[in-house]
């Protein structure tokens, strides 16, 4: 691949990113407002950027492998020292990767801020049914073997025979 190539694969993941946090911010904007329709349209959204991103991925690591280095950060600067000869494009590159970087970050935290509200929307509804059930929620929970958390709800009647 051409010197070019790597301005081209890093400018799409650039791309790529943006429009996932775009994505992410629609999410959120879904998650708040409880809007089932608009959740799931981002979820779609988000797989196929996804998609997109593990392509141009795939050729940066090729790319990368290519010239022996690794597929790190460290590897592109060295890179870039090695076959990107003119400073400007070396530069114009270097900003590409410090965006990429920066995206990746933002996109990170708004997607574990997503998370996050999914997660207490699924114990909302869990509580809702549970109550339904003629359960009483417990709000402690516990932690199994594997360490993940376990509710002991505990089954009340609303009506005695």
């Amino acid at each position: 691949m051409s010197n070019t190539a790597l301005k081209s694969v890093l400018s799409n993941i650039a791309l790529q990113l943006t429009a996932l946090d775009s994505a992410l911010h629609d999410e959120f904007l879904a998650l708040s407002h409880n809007e089932l329709d608009d959740i799931n349209a981002s979820a779609e959204l988000k797989i196929s950027i996804f998609e997109k991103i593990e392509q141009f991925e795939q050729e940066r690591c090729q790319l990368l492998q290519n010239a022996d280095l690794e597929l790190d950060s460290k590897g592109i600067k060295t890179y870039m020292l090695r076959h990107i000869n003119d400073p400007e494009s070396r530069s114009e590159v270097a900003h590409i990767w410090q965006e990429i970087e920066n995206l990746t970050q933002i996109c990170r935290r708004n997607n574990k801020i997503n998370g996050i509200i999914l997660e207490k929307n699924r114990q909302h509804t869990e509580r809702a049914l549970a109550i339904l059930k003629g359960q009483i929620p417990e709000t402690n929970t516990t932690y199994t073997a594997t360490g993940h958390t376990s509710v002991q709800h505990q089954s009340h009647s609303f009506v005695k025979v």
